[in-house]
């Protein structure tokens, strides 16, 4: 379906927004798409994930935590995301920037490290244009719609007032960088539909 170049797409949003869903039926609507996740997306970024997201990795200082997910995304960028668009291939990624900013920063209270952020992220993304799409929700509904999940790692077990600064942050990011904004509390079909005509719009420029 995709006639134009190659666009680099991220679907952000709260745990419980629907992430998952959408691409999941993304890869059958868009099969020639390339998809991905952060952190992880390459061998390199996968390994710096599973220490990452580990029980143990809890109480790693701030800063070199940051250094992890932003390292694992350089991985993704030279290795994944910049070699498919030279293809004219498009990329789906579940999770980028936004998620270290919303959940490292905001979430874990380390808001001191923003300037690191900016620079890093000036520094490994470049020219690369990033589509947006923000499935928006609140904290209250999506912790409603995820409470019968098993939290596998220790950002799933976080308190409420944790996943309310998670929300402020991607607020505030997206106050400052562009993006595509859904409302995630609409019926799943709805929602879905909101995203595949925006992608498809993006990809037949």
């Amino acid at each position: 379906m995709s006639k134009g170049k190659g666009k680099f797409i991220v679907i952000e949003g709260l745990d419980g927004s629907g992430k998952t869903e959408v691409i999941n039926r993304l890869k059958k609507d868009f099969p020639d798409f390339v998809y991905s996740r952060e952190p992880g997306g390459t061998v390199f970024g996968e390994m710096i994930r599973s220490v990452l997201l580990d029980s143990k990795s809890k109480k790693v200082p701030p800063l070199p935590m940051l250094l992890g997910f932003m390292s694992s995304r350089a991985s993704h960028v030279q290795e994944l995301v910049s070699p498919s668009l030279k293809k004219e291939v498009t990329v789906v990624s579940d999770r980028f920037d936004t998620s270290t900013f919303a959940f490292q920063l905001h979430g874990q209270q380390n808001r001191n490290l923003e300037k690191i952020f900016w620079f890093l992220r000036k520094n490994i993304i470049k020219e690369l244009k990033i589509e947006y799409i923000y499935l928006r929700i609140t904290p209250e509904i999506a912790r409603l719609r995820s409470k019968n999940r098993d939290g596998n790692n220790h950002f799933d077990k976080q308190t409420k007032d944790y996943h309310q600064r998670v929300f402020k942050g991607y607020e505030h990011f997206f106050r400052k960088i562009k993006c595509f904004k859904i409302d995630a509390s609409k019926d799943k079909e709805s929602v879905y539909r909101d995203v595949y005509l925006h992608v498809k719009k993006l990809v037949n420029k």
